[in-house]
């Protein structure tokens, strides 16, 4: 981050958690940038507003990101303590608790927002990988930002490579 967040970019921390790399990013993009930061669970939503109350020019969404607007069910880790491990996919377990939440195509938010540039998207939502970035096909045409990915199921590594060069 430190190497390549500068003052004045705008981020965006898809799949936030309680706001770790989103309260560096803010620490680091400084109050002529912008972060905003996207994060579905309650518990964890809850604790990542505390935490970027200090920086007014951060921003925290309730809610996850895929490729169609509305609602889906997210499903929480079936470790209690593991808040950041939940997920829009289903874990197939029972036991699992759940919860519907709103979701939002990064392409819909950014034109609805007037967000006229994305330098940096720092993205990690336990498997829903691709739905998130093919709701932000525009947002990687036309920003083309920086993006540091984690991919939790490494069979779409390759496609989700593919997708990228695609949109450059």
């Amino acid at each position: 981050f430190k190497k390549v967040l500068k003052p004045g970019m705008t981020v965006l921390d898809v799949g936030a958690n309680i706001g770790y790399f989103s309260v560096l990013a803010a620490g680091l993009v400084g109050n002529s940038g912008r972060v905003h930061a996207f994060e579905p669970a309650p518990p964890c939503f809850a604790q990542l507003q505390k935490n970027l109350a200090a920086f007014s020019w951060a921003r925290a969404h309730s809610s996850a990101v895929g490729d169609e607007l509305g609602t889906a069910r997210f499903h929480f880790s079936e470790q209690g303590n593991q808040t950041g491990w939940g997920s829009l996919l289903s874990q197939d377990k029972a036991s699992t608790e759940e919860t519907m939440v709103p979701v939002v195509r990064l392409d819909d938010w950014a034109r609805e927002q007037a967000i006229g540039r994305i330098e940096f998207i720092k993205m990690d939502v336990e498997g829903a990988e691709w739905d998130a970035l093919q709701g932000a096909r525009r947002v990687l045409i036309e920003a083309k930002p920086k993006l540091l990915c984690e991919i939790h199921h490494p069979e779409q590594t390759q496609e989700i490579r593919d997708l990228l060069a695609q949109h450059g």
